[in-house]
């Protein structure tokens, strides 16, 4: 196994959050990410990386001008409607004049980008459009950020989000995203171990009952499992008896409402709760600990149900994971 250095740890770690890493220096940037950019440029770097990710999930990032791709499991496959709208966006992006010019701002208006990509994506509807932008662009690859303008209506001031700011390497990284996607993707054969640490990537939480097939895999290499997770300095492997959990050692403890309300709610789960009746679930507890359940976001509960490992689903029930006792057991440690 590749022994990472700090630098390497934190480009695989800006891989596992955004499933790209960007070469381009911009003024004020951050000490820690000017020396990730200098380690890219050295091949050992590249090679180290590619050899430590392979061994962990069997998939090795797309190298370009010292830029980097990396989706893996769920998240290389894109559907037909999504290749269609990120091909035709980046070629609307891409020949826009403020792009090209290398002193412009970067700055695109979002309404004309939508509209040209529907005159190529044709059997979606504009909005069904900019959620798919949205969602590849703007919050999984960070390639465009939402911008707020102020115009004049009705001799009043009125911000509207009328515009995408793009980012310097967007170019390289989606030259890079469409190599990767001409690529012929011939999945080649996971040993055990890749099998189980791709599971643990896409769900932090693993037992006997919510991924039978692999279990008996993880019980036999949970050492070598732990290890590899442990080497990229972020993630944590915790094997009870009954279940594993991939602890992010990143993830500072949450204070927002929808983190509160889903402990609440995986603590209420008891025996297990029919998914059906989630959402009842959600608001009930959210009542008990806000005044003003208006500003609570169920669906954003139940996302940090699963992401934060609190519940997992067996069939059409939800059940608490171990880690719900855990924090019974800390909050009685408080009291």
């Amino acid at each position: 196994m590749v022994n990472l250095h700090q630098t390497e740890q934190n480009i695989i770690s800006q891989l596992f959050d955004s499933s790209i890493f960007t070469s381009s220096e911009t003024a004020g940037m951050a000490q820690a990410k000017l020396e990730m950019i200098q380690a890219m440029r050295r091949p050992q770097t590249v090679k180290r990386i590619s050899s430590f990710l392979t061994d962990l999930v069997g998939r090795a990032p797309y190298v370009f001008l010292e830029n980097m791709v990396w989706l893996v499991g769920e998240q290389a496959t894109l559907s037909v409607d999504q290749t269609r709208v990120l091909l035709a966006t980046m070629k609307a992006v891409i020949n826009e004049p403020n792009v090209q010019s290398a002193n412009a701002d970067h700055l695109v208006a979002r309404v004309p980008i939508i509209r040209q990509v529907h005159s190529v994506v044709s059997n979606l509807d504009e909005r069904a459009i900019e959620s798919i932008i949205d969602g590849l662009l703007v919050d999984r690859f960070g390639l465009l950020t939402k911008e707020k303008v102020t115009v004049p209506e009705n001799e009043r001031n009125v911000v509207v989000d009328a515009y995408w700011s793009v980012s310097h390497d967007f170019t390289n990284i989606t030259q890079a995203l469409v190599n990767w996607l001409k690529q012929a993707q011939r999945p080649a054969p996971l040993s055990a171990v890749q099998q189980v640490n791709r599971a643990l990537l896409a769900r932090p939480f693993i037992s006997p009952a919510t991924a039978p097939d692999l279990w008996p895999a993880l019980q036999t290499h949970k050492e070598e499992i732990a290890a590899l997770w442990w080497a990229t300095g972020r993630y944590v492997l915790e094997c009870g008896d009954a279940y594993a959990v991939l602890l992010d050692r990143k993830r500072l403890p949450s204070t927002s409402k929808q983190y509160i309300t889903a402990l609440g709610v995986a603590l209420s789960l008891g025996a297990g709760l029919p998914e059906a009746e989630l959402g009842k679930r959600i608001r009930q507890v959210g009542k008990q600990y806000y005044e003003n359940i208006k500003t609570l976001n169920p669906t954003m509960v139940k996302d940090a149900l699963f992401e934060f490992a609190l519940a997992y689903r067996h069939g059409k029930t939800i059940l608490p994971t171990a880690l719900v006792d855990r924090v019974i057991v800390k909050q009685e440690e408080a009291q």
